[in-house]
């Protein structure tokens, strides 16, 4: 989940991630995957949160260079180039190719801008 607020010359990002680690199995109608499911090998809780907050403190560390920033969140954007199928707040659904999240952290697709505010859900085809 990524936010971006924009005042004038001042931007604030903000990142919501969920990993799945050490999870076996997921009911059939749910695509996810873990960790686990992977690699094969279970993950110390403490030892990946303490990696994760790491790559946060250096992430926040290059804060007067933005670009740089959403240059690595685009470079790693899981659904960049593919087909997705967007739920809007009001539950209608449109397919759409994920192009780029954009410095407001919105995702830019080949039919519109997407603001997260308006998105209760973005599922890869």
């Amino acid at each position: 989940l990524i936010e971006a607020i924009y005042v004038g010359d001042v931007t604030d990002l903000f990142i919501g991630v969920g990993i799945n680690t050490n999870v076996k199995e997921f009911p059939p109608d749910i695509k996810a995957t873990s960790i686990l499911l992977e690699t094969g090998k279970e993950v110390n809780n403490d030892e990946l949160l303490n990696d994760v907050i790491s790559k946060i403190d250096y992430y926040l560390s290059l804060k007067e260079d933005f670009e740089e920033i959403v240059g690595k969140i685009n470079n790693y954007l899981s659904i960049k180039d593919k087909k997705v199928v967007i739920t809007r707040r009001d539950e209608t659904k449109v397919e759409c190719t994920a192009l780029f999240v954009d410095k407001f952290g919105r995702l830019v697709t080949d039919c519109g801008i997407f603001e997260v505010e308006d998105v209760l859900r973005v599922e890869s085809k």
